[in-house]
């Protein structure tokens, strides 16, 4: 499951990416979509987790965190907590229309595989996830 809350940054700050070199570019008091998509995962051992690299990749992505490392195991005390989440994606557009296409982008490129080869990673983003929650 792929959870997402979206919102706005005020007084925030994107990190462009030009060839090897960042920049921050100041948004003062313009306002900027921003999200966290959460992946959370059933319980399980994590055997593999691929797509960071591809994902931190995106210019729209300023952070993925990941909670839970390869090795590490979800536990039945661990639904429907925070411990669940096991990646944590964070970032911003420009557009809010960009929000959803760009979530989804996301939940197809990581994968969170078990030891024994099953995916561990819970159903993801749906319209509804977004819609109504962008502030």
């Amino acid at each position: 499951m792929v959870r997402s809350v979206s919102g706005h940054f005020k007084n925030s700050f994107r990190q462009e990416r030009i060839g090897h070199q960042q920049l921050e570019v100041g948004h003062g008091i313009l306002k900027t979509p921003a999200f966290n998509v959460s992946c959370l995962c059933a319980p399980g051992t994590i055997k593999e987790i691929t797509g960071i690299v591809e994902v931190k990749a995106f210019p729209e992505v300023e952070d993925v965190v990941i909670a839970h490392a390869p090795g590490e195991s979800i536990t039945e005390q661990m639904r429907g907590l925070l411990a669940q989440i096991t990646v944590r994606v964070l970032g911003s557009v420009y557009k809010k229309e960009d929000l959803l296409p760009l979530m989804q982008c996301i939940d197809k490129n990581v994968h969170i595989i078990g030891e024994n080869g099953e995916d561990l990673l819970l159903p993801g983003i749906e319209p509804d996830d977004v819609e109504g929650y962008v502030l």
